[in-house]
């Protein structure tokens, strides 16, 4: 029975990787099509309409790479003030506050680049371009949540 424990969980954990593995799951790096460069890529873009986006995505990568950095230092300072014997509810209030604006002020600046994206498309293409929340992530036709009021 002894040597049985093993080999059982042994088996159980090929199982679970095999199941993991599935193909299509390749892990997503730097230079892979997913995302914003697969969705662009299926609109036939032209050269300069290609130059004029990756403009509008370098600025705004830049941008947000400076809210990026406040928010995660506005948390480690929650962090601190949570691992205090007694923390000062106002001061950690405050913080959770500002996070919230600055995460509100990356949520308008995705709109703004988005709609500066779809400005330098052609009616037709801005036809074929997503709408925010299909796909795997939101609530679109191949994934997102389920459930009573969900599908």
């Amino acid at each position: 029975m002894k040597t049985r424990l093993p080999i059982i969980a042994a088996l159980i954990l090929v199982m679970a990787a095999s199941a993991w593995a599935q193909p299509g799951r390749a892990p997503r790096g730097p230079g892979s099509q997913d995302g914003p460069d697969r969705m662009l890529a299926r609109l036939d873009l032209t050269e300069t309409q290609t130059a004029a986006i990756a403009k509008i995505r370098e600025e705004a990568r830049e941008r947000g790479r400076e809210t990026r950095k406040e928010i995660l230092r506005l948390r480690h300072e929650l962090q601190g003030i949570m691992m205090q014997d007694t923390p000062d509810a106002a001061a950690a209030a405050r913080l959770v506050e500002k996070m919230g604006a600055l995460r509100t002020e990356q949520q308008v600046r995705r709109l703004q680049t988005r709609l500066a994206i779809r400005a330098q498309l052609t009616p037709e293409q801005r036809d074929r371009m997503p709408l925010p929340g299909d796909g795997p992530r939101g609530r679109g036709p191949r994934g997102g949540r389920r459930g009573p009021d969900g599908g």
